[in-house]
């Protein structure tokens, strides 16, 4: 799969962008994730470049590019234990489930989910334990992660993935600064306004009825007034001389740095600070007679209750609060979205992968369906912008003498060329490896054992039987992907063996046919887009992510190919060239027929 590992302690240079890591597997209690969008955050950056450490006392952004000196790996967690390296980073995430671990109920297969920052089920719920998702253990920063199934919230509602991903670690952490503090309709001052966290509180604390005073930059001012902070004081100002004494009853704070003396003073007797953060630098001097002769309480805030992140769920879906996304990058474009997080290019920037296994809210990987014996034809469809295109030999009308020309016709206009072969024809794949094709398509199986003996005729000694003979394909260019070879299942039987044939060493993915699914599953009267075939893809999809395979499906309209991206399939074939050409046909002869009409009745 797609994913950026984290090498070590340091600078940008530690982020290392991978497509060939293995797809984790979701354990006892555990879901697996097709992750759709991950948040860019100062929690991940400060993992990154070991600021947690006590040897650090300098503002995060003096090591946010390029690193630290010296770092004590010891304490450079959030935890405060030694971080395990290569790690998945990426606390915030959105994403689908594909596959579950024992214990977890198969129905929760498709549900659109955010995932907990904090989270407990690894201490085992003790109070005041937790681990961060992406920092003690593997997170969004890839096309799969595993999480805990009881802190993984299916959600409901209309949002683009981009903005779901931005809510976690930013918004969880304003949620409980808040829930701690016990915040209502009072008079709060929240320090780092325009950065994340800071935003996420201005929204929060208006929800609760809170007066909001925001600290931020002059050039913030105007997008963080729009988020509901009732007044601005401007970063850097003197606070005693623009609020007065003891004229707030909460401060939220995220910057701490040298100006915090000033946040206990403008604080009224009796009122409370909460901090979650020190952008500003985590080393301060505190005269504690200002805290005990005016009775203030100070939390420091980053284990979570259960609630917190269950409130998060209920605003969301209530549409109480909207976050701000100002950016989205491909996941291979880490180093630049955190470049441009770090210069405060923008409020808030999220992260968003692009490719055929991206990690984060990819578009799918679309292909065509090839059944018509013409080059030219060929060469339109795959000019359209289709990212592959299948050659059907099974169904098409299309003969091995026109492979070779149409194999030359789509990888000339730029997509990858897939040959079907016919069925139990498990030589022609062969062949088809051998005349070029990027990958090859089997169709109709049914059991293991065809499984491998197709793939085995794929494969050289000692993997497999295929006989030397490259020919075309020894034009291929060598930074060329390496061929592939998918097994179509399409039937119940093929359903009922999908873990065996997933199994077969040499496999590389499963193509999934629905429609021959369908009517094996339901009859030739069924709706492909019903509850029967989608519970059998999601089984197969399982499966697939099971043995970290690739797995697409035939489309054949955009309604289906949506239905198949929900349910974590990315590679789909979108329609056959004769369906589009019918369908285009047909729609361009009524649009002129009903043209003709209107200017008969205007007559």
């Amino acid at each position: 799969m797609t994913a950026v590992l984290l090498t070590g302690h340091g600078g940008l240079d530690k982020l290392e962008y991978r497509t060939d890591v293995v797809v984790p597997q979701a354990d006892q209690g555990e879901l697996l994730i097709a992750v759709a969008a991950a948040g860019i955050n100062n929690t991940d950056i400060n993992t990154r470049i070991g600021w947690y450490s006590k040897t650090i006392t300098s503002e995060t952004s003096s090591g946010g590019a390029s690193g630290f000196e010296s770092v004590d790996d010891d304490d450079a967690s959030w935890s405060g234990t030694t971080l395990k390296f290569s790690r998945i980073q990426g606390a915030d995430v959105c994403g689908r489930i594909v596959a579950v671990g024992d214990g977890v109920s198969p129905d929760r297969i498709g549900e659109r989910v955010l995932v907990r920052t904090m989270l407990r089920s690894y201490v085992d719920y003790r109070p005041y334990e937790c681990w961060t998702f992406g920092s003690e253990c593997d997170g969004g920063f890839a096309q799969y992660a595993v999480a805990p199934a009881r802190e993984t919230y299916a959600v409901d509602c209309d949002w683009s993935d981009a903005e779901l991903a931005a809510l976690p670690c930013a918004y969880s952490t304003a949620e409980n600064m808040l829930h701690r503090a016990a915040v209502g309709a009072e008079r709060v001052l929240i320090t780092g306004a325009s950065g994340g966290v800071g935003l996420a509180a201005v929204q929060l604390a208006k929800r609760r009825g809170a007066t909001v005073i925001a600290v931020c930059s002059a050039d913030k001012a105007a997008e963080v007034k729009a988020q509901g902070a009732d007044r601005i004081v401007e970063r850097g100002a003197d606070l005693i001389g623009a609020l007065g004494a003891g004229s707030v009853d909460v401060v939220i704070d995220l910057v701490v740095g040298p100006q915090w003396p000033q946040l206990l003073d403008v604080l009224r007797t009796g009122g409370r600070y909460a901090v979650a953060g020190a952008i500003g630098g985590p080393i301060s001097e505190i005269d504690l007679r200002t805290v005990y002769l005016r009775d203030l309480t100070l939390f420091g805030c980053t284990f979570q209750d259960d609630v917190v992140f269950e409130n998060l769920i209920g605003y969301i879906e209530r549409d109480e609060i909207r976050p701000v996304v100002s950016a989205t990058y491909p996941l291979s474009d880490i180093v630049r979205a955190q470049e441009d997080f770090l210069a405060k290019k923008h409020t808030e920037t999220r992260a968003r992968s692009t490719g055929r296994r991206a990690v984060t809210a990819p578009p799918p990987s679309l292909g065509a369906w090839l059944t018509l014996d013409s080059v030219f034809a060929a060469e339109l469809m795959v000019r359209t912008g289709f990212d592959w295109a299948v050659i059907d030999l099974q169904h098409g009308a299309i003969g091995t003498d026109s492979v070779v020309p149409l194999l030359a016709a789509v990888q000339g206009s730029g997509a990858e060329a897939w040959v079907r072969t016919q069925a139990t024809n498990y030589a022609q794949a062969n062949w088809a490896l051998d005349m070029g094709a990027d990958a090859v398509v089997v169709p109709q199986i049914g059991s293991a054992a065809q499984a491998r003996e197709a793939v085995a005729c794929c494969r050289y000694a000692p993997a497999g039987h295929r006989s030397w003979g490259p020919v075309r394909a020894a034009l291929r260019p060598a930074a060329a992907p390496p061929q592939r070879v998918y097994l179509m299942i399409e039937d119940a039987n093929g359903l009922a063996e999908a873990d065996a044939i997933c199994a077969t060493p040499g496999l590389d993915g499963i193509l999934i046919g629905t429609a021959d699914l369908t009517l094996s599953l339901a009859g030739p009267a069924s709706d492909v887009l019903g509850e029967t075939t989608f519970d059998a893809v999601r089984a197969i999809v399982q499966a697939c992510t099971r043995r970290g395979l690739d797995v697409a499906a035939y489309g054949g309209s955009p309604k289906m190919t949506a239905a198949c991206t929900e349910n974590g399939i990315r590679t789909v074939a979108l329609a056959a060239d004769y369906e589009l050409l019918h369908d285009g046909a047909r729609a361009s002869l009524a649009q002129a027929r009903g043209s003709y009409a209107a200017q008969g009745a205007g007559l």
